[in-house]
């Protein structure tokens, strides 16, 4: 085996050898092995506005890494971000007035930690922290975790204070404000493989 150590320091090239860590590294050995079918999960924001109306911001796409037992279902790891260009709620000029009231050329996005899962009268929790405008607070996450078949289904929801993530009240066109509570929620749809997240 010695040999073998030489021959790889002495003829493989530097970048070649880093090449080849970051494959090795980018493969189901280090991700989660909860594959997410993004064409039937969604993940978005509930807002409420007033004069009274509510909108939804859906995240057009999203980078996870979660784990999951497959026999119990246990929530092992789990890791969520997203960036917040990624938000439409179908209304281009409130996407755009949202976007410059996160300051996304500074804080280009959210990410969620999970730290550990309680259960609380029966009700999954999941206890992390949430990254946001340059601020991470820790928040508790109700979820549930169900199986049918080879598909399984994680769905969660919490209200938060945006206040706590050191924003201002937001006022849109001038005359509408919008709720300083909002609803951050996810039906993630996929399947339990080896690895790899997204």
């Amino acid at each position: 085996m010695r040999w073998v150590q030489t021959w790889w320091m002495k003829y493989l090239p530097w970048a070649f050898r880093i090449g080849l860590f970051s494959v090795f590294c980018s493969t189901s050995v280090w991700g989660g092995n909860f594959i997410v079918d993004k064409d039937v999960s969604v993940v978005a924001v509930d807002a409420n506005a007033s004069p009274p109306h509510a909108f939804t911001s859906v995240a057009k796409d999203y980078v996870y890494d979660i784990d999951i037992d497959p026999d119990s279902l246990e929530v092992r790891k789990a890791a969520f971000s997203f960036k917040f260009e990624n938000l439409d709620s179908d209304k281009a000029k409130r996407d755009k007035k949202m976007r410059d009231w996160m300051n996304i050329d500074v804080h280009p996005e959210a990410r969620f930690t999970l730290k550990k899962v309680v259960e609380i009268d029966g009700q999954k929790v999941g206890k992390g922290s949430f990254f946001m405008h340059g601020v991470s607070r820790d928040i508790e996450i109700p979820f549930s975790v169900e199986s049918d078949g080879d598909q399984v289904t994680l769905d969660g929801s919490v209200t938060l204070d945006y206040e706590n993530w050191d924003l201002k009240i937001i006022r849109l066109f001038y005359v509408l404000t919008v709720d300083t509570e909002i609803t951050p929620h996810f039906h993630l749809v996929g399947s339990l493989g080896k690895g790899g997240g997204s």
